[in-house]
């Protein structure tokens, strides 16, 4: 969450090389002949162009490569029916989760946005690792194509996707980590592909959701929603202090709401109707997350049942059993020690996200939601 630079070493020096976003990736080629994997992403909204269903359809070709952190991905082909040649436009990106050098040649994860090549020319000379998740996002951004989902340990198990903001990202900050969540998740049957970004929010997650149902999953977990609360405090108080002349737009934190509304309804309607379960995780409740009665603090309470309710409603209007929510903004305010403290389930200095302790419930709460699945 954007609030708070909580960062979470991922490897040692000797991986800088090799994985710093937005640099080469020295990784082995893949063969001469390498087997091509093509995934399609029809889009309802694309004009047909006369073309019917076809013209709808954004095709993402790449090879797989072996390398001693895993297998990556090249993609070769970017392309939309109808037609066969590539779709040549400067608005298709390769987006991975991003990681940086600290000073002392550590590699560590970030709060940071994805990095992001653009072009078909830039994005075909950049093979990514599978462990940072690499997805293609077509021209309009309508469709996203991830690249080797489900690919963290083997398993037979129904494919599960997680998706979320930095409470995800924390469950699995490094790669060990995420084998061991992908085990854990296994071995309650279920294959997973987790996506977190530290400080994500829903209305800038749109494409990434839209993503996940190309990767067919049967169930899918979203955790989101706290960053919103964080982001809406802030222009409330920004609102507050601020005078007309200084920026603060009059109704902005309800423009802003009303997008979150949107994402929310949209975002959820679009998995629903694509077959898919969904399990809505209501942001934490915090003891103290940004001090005792202040503006931030209360704004960010006030916010996070704001989004909980969404999610409710969300789910209590559902049809056919296709949402429900796991309710970890009651079960995170229920287990903390009095403010000034250290919380039972919250880190020192930090009373928003969980400790190693909590952490373990949280994965443990949403893998136990998962399998109830929905009404």
């Amino acid at each position: 969450m954007t609030s708070h630079r909580l960062f979470r070493r991922i490897a040692t020096a000797g991986f800088v090389s090799v994985l710093i976003s937005g640099s080469a990736v020295a990784l082995v080629a893949a063969p001469a002949g390498a087997a091509v994997t093509t995934v399609k992403c029809i889009d309802p909204a694309e004009p047909q162009l006369g073309g019917g269903t076809l013209a709808r359809t954004w095709t993402v070709k790449f090879t797989t490569s072996s390398t001693a952190f895993g297998p990556a991905a090249t993609v070769t082909f970017l392309g939309r029916s109808p037609g066969t040649a590539e779709f040549v436009d400067s608005g298709w990106q390769l987006n991975w989760l991003g990681i940086a050098a600290t000073p002392t040649g550590e590699v560590e994860r970030f709060p940071i946005p994805p990095a992001t090549v653009s072009g078909n020319a830039a994005i075909k000379a950049q093979p990514v690792l599978s462990f940072l998740f690499p997805r293609v996002t077509s021209p309009n951004g309508r469709c996203t194509v991830y690249l080797l989902p489900y690919s963290l340990v083997p398993s037979s198990g129904q494919k599960a996707a997680w998706v979320g903001d930095s409470l995800v990202d924390r469950a699995a900050a490094t790669l060990t980590d995420r084998q061991t969540l992908a085990s854990q998740w296994d071995a309650n049957g279920w294959k997973l592909e987790p996506d977190g970004l530290g400080g994500a929010r829903f209305e800038p997650r749109r494409a990434v959701l839209r993503g996940l149902k190309w990767t067919a999953p049967k169930r899918i977990a979203i955790s989101l929603g706290a960053n919103d609360a964080i982001y809406l405090s802030f222009l409330l108080e920004d609102c507050a202090t601020r005078s007309p002349t200084n920026q603060c737009a009059p109704g902005l934190v309800a423009a802003e709401q009303a997008k979150v509304v949107g994402a929310i309804h949209d975002g959820v309607g679009e998995l629903k109707a694509s077959g898919r379960c969904l399990i809505l995780t209501t942001p934490p409740k915090p003891s103290d997350a940004f001090g005792v009665g202040t503006p931030l603090s209360l704004g960010y309470v006030l916010f996070a049942e704001w989004v909980g309710n969404l999610l409710r409603a969300e789910a209590s209007t559902a049809t056919a059993g296709k949402v429900t929510y796991f309710d970890w903004m009651a079960n995170s305010a229920s287990h903390h020690l009095p403010d000034g403290t250290d919380g039972d389930w919250y880190e020192d200095g930090d009373e928003l996200h969980p400790n190693q302790t909590g952490n373990e419930a949280f994965i443990n709460q949403t893998i136990a939601a998962v399998n109830a699945g929905c009404p």
